[in-house]
């Protein structure tokens, strides 16, 4: 809303060319795709307070064509990069984990990339440990609904000997106290803080967001020569949209040319 703001107008009385300035304002601080987003946020608010939508003729038609000729084909933001296991082991060696917000921000990490979770399925209350099992092999964390399925699903992970094992994590966190919802706090509030701790740790990566424990446990688990169908499952992807989120490392990018020098040896 402080867009409208700073135009001086109210989002139930803004005028057609007032909306049409504020787009414009938006898109310097945001993607020009977002802009529906924006505006179906703005008419919820709206029409929770039984007011009229947001004026869109013809002129802002024109406008928001414009916009999107003018900035659509440049307006394209490099992924986050991933994060891998090192950058998470500088993170534990950063964190004290008898501190809850520590062990709290870790047992959130450490999960986040083993599963694969999206910050919207840890932050806001939404990982619980009321949906935390653990079994003889490690831990068992039911998914109550994500981005592509409405109903819930099981995540298992594993045991391990090191400083990544997610029982271990959960048991300094639980430790610390705290209530049922692991990470209360919004999104954005995870984001910051998963960005502030990383810096903190050392880890300086471009664009670096807390997308990364999705993006780098993604890249593990294909560096480490897991299935398309494994990670489609474990990442809770309906499509193969996840070959998106994996970046091919310099060993594997080596593979291809590999192959062609065997195949011309052998030959």
């Amino acid at each position: 809303m402080r867009f409208c703001f700073l135009l001086g107008a109210q989002p139930e009385t803004i005028t057609e060319w007032q909306l049409c300035a504020t787009a414009w304002l938006y898109i310097h601080s945001r993607q020009v795709t977002s802009l529906p987003s924006f505006y179906a946020g703005v008419n919820r608010r709206l029409k929770d307070q039984r007011l009229e939508e947001l004026p869109r003729g013809d002129f802002f038609k024109q406008h928001q064509k414009g916009l999107l000729d003018l900035f659509g084909p440049v307006d394209v933001r490099a992924p986050a990069p991933p994060i891998d296991e090192l950058d998470l082991h500088r993170l534990n060696e950063s964190l004290v984990h008898t501190v809850h917000a520590h062990a709290r921000i870790w047992f959130c990490s450490v999960t986040g990339f083993q599963g694969l979770f999206r910050v919207g399925e840890i932050a806001g209350g939404r990982l619980r440990l009321s949906d935390i099992q653990r079994t003889p092999h490690g831990l068992r964390i039911r998914v109550p609904f994500s981005k592509a399925q409405s109903f819930p699903v099981w995540i298992a992970l594993v045991r391990r000997d090191d400083a990544l094992c997610p029982v271990r994590a959960l048991d300094n966190f639980i430790a610390t106290g705290g209530g049922d919802r692991v990470y209360p706090g919004s999104t954005n509030a995870f984001n910051s803080e998963f960005q502030r701790r990383m810096r903190h740790a050392g880890v300086h990566k471009i664009g670096l967001s807390s997308h990364a424990l999705r993006r780098g446990g993604a890249t593990a688990l294909f560096s480490a020569g897991a299935s398309p169908l494994t990670i489609m499952a474990h990442g809770r992807w309906s499509s193969d949209s996840w070959r998106q989120y994996v970046e091919m490392g310099y060993t594997q990018q080596l593979l291809a040319t590999q192959l062609l020098r065997a195949a011309a040896l052998s030959a």
